[in-house]
């Protein structure tokens, strides 16, 4: 990793060190190891390479750059959107503010340290800076600022540099623009941006990347509250953080028991096919005293603060979509999977009734990628030495990479249908 970095492969080494990172945690048989993580790293660290190998794409953006640097943005006026804390399976937890500015772009400003549940009760109040201004996360999450020569990162996050300038401004209701116009956007438009993002390095992926605006009617389905929005569409709302010591899942039982009925605007993070985690909501029915909204992993909502159920009936085309990726992908995955945790000898026998099911679900491709990855584990050379071919190695790489990055573009691609599917 140190070589990658000194000949300028930064992004390369990024990766490398994820993927380092995770085979230790594996190892020491780690909590916070994740093997679908490991998988996602080394396609990135391989996708990487492929493309400078090759000199496809974008050769700048494969090769990354040292540190995160923070471009000048001249002068915005922000206007905070929710807080929510950060609570990392590596170890590390705070808490996290959203603000937007006047072109509706989406900005953070973050205070995370080594630290667990503890640390991410108590992260809404502790103090972050912007310039001059120094807020909670809870406070900040409700406030305006108007900065002058403000910096942030590719990925959206602002610089607290003695060299900003900023001052405190009036806050805005959800319902006020430019803020408003979040919720104006159709869906369709929100998950191609998400989509798009996912395509990016993570280094780069903008901030709110993986958030939804939508405008709805609360309601109760089989795990719990939903929201029903104008397009008929059914959304599930789970906890972001399931800890007791977090009030967001108390604050989703009080919502689903005594606001059905009433219309909300909520921000919520993709989790699945129509489903997100619940982040914060707004309501013209909510107390003053939250200032216009409620974030839901930070404050904790009473029964008074709630205006009972409503008579409303839910649309009857509007069912909690189920996922719709064909059964059959998930033996790709679990291919590429096996073969990251088992190596060679884990995808080396053919499965031919894997490549049927692929080509039956109209995978046809899948099962090509599938059938290679096969015959790559399975086809070993040597030379009159009876020495291993080296190149078995890099062919084996390259069909594991092609099965990966067709698992991941087609996963991708399902995920959007399936939220858009009447």
């Amino acid at each position: 990793m140190h070589e990658a970095r000194g000949v300028g492969l930064h992004r390369a080494a990024a990766a490398g060190v994820r993927v380092v990172e995770s085979l230790r945690a594996a190892r020491s048989d780690a909590a916070s190891f994740r093997l679908a993580e490991l998988t996602d790293d080394l396609r990135e660290l391989l996708t990487v390479c492929h493309q400078l190998r090759a000199g496809l794409g974008d050769v700048a953006a494969a090769l990354g750059t040292a540190r995160r640097e923070y471009d000048d943005l001249g002068s915005l006026r922000l206007s905070g959107l929710f807080a929510e804390p950060v609570l990392t399976t590596s170890g590390y937890a705070g808490a996290s503010t959203y603000l937007c500015d006047d072109e509706r772009r989406l900005w953070t400003l973050s205070s995370v340290r080594p630290g667990g549940i503890a640390e991410a009760r108590g992260g809404a109040n502790a103090a972050v800076t912007l310039g001059e201004v120094r807020l909670s996360h809870r406070d900040a999450g409700r406030a305006g600022v108007v900065v002058v020569g403000a910096k942030a990162s590719a990925s959206g996050r602002l610089s607290g540099s003695v060299k900003v300038r900023a001052v405190r401004a009036a806050g805005r209701l959800w319902t006020d623009e430019p803020l408003a116009g979040l919720w104006r956007e159709p869906l369709a438009a929100q998950l191609a941006r998400y989509d798009a993002a996912l395509v990016q390095p993570a280094q780069v992926r903008p901030a709110g990347r993986d958030l939804l605006f939508l405008r709805g009617v609360l309601d109760v389905g089989p795990q719990g509250l939903t929201i029903v929005t104008a397009d008929a569409a059914t959304v599930a709302v789970e906890a972001a953080f399931a800890d007791p010591a977090l009030p967001t899942v108390q604050n989703l039982r009080q919502l689903a028991r005594a606001a059905v009925g009433h219309e909300a605007l909520l921000i919520g993070r993709i989790a699945g096919t129509r489903t997100v985690h619940g982040l914060a909501l707004s309501a013209d029915w909510l107390p003053e005293r939250l200032g216009g909204h409620v974030d839901l992993s930070v404050d904790a909502l009473d029964r008074s603060d709630l205006p009972g159920q409503a008579d409303f009936e839910a649309p009857e085309a509007a069912p909690v979509a189920t996922v719709v990726a064909p059964p059959a992908l998930h033996l790709l995955r679990l291919r590429v999977e096996r073969a990251v945790s088992g190596g060679r000898a884990a995808v080396r026998t053919p499965s031919a009734t894997d490549a049927a099911r692929l080509s039956v679900a109209q995978l046809s491709a899948g099962a090509a990628v599938l059938t290679a990855l096969h015959e790559a584990a399975a086809g070993r050379t040597r030379d009159v030495l009876g020495r291993l071919d080296p190149l078995d190695e890099f062919h084996l790489a390259r069909a594991w990479l092609a099965a990966a990055v067709y698992d991941d573009a087609v996963g991708r691609h399902l995920a959007v249908a399936g939220w858009l599917r009447p």
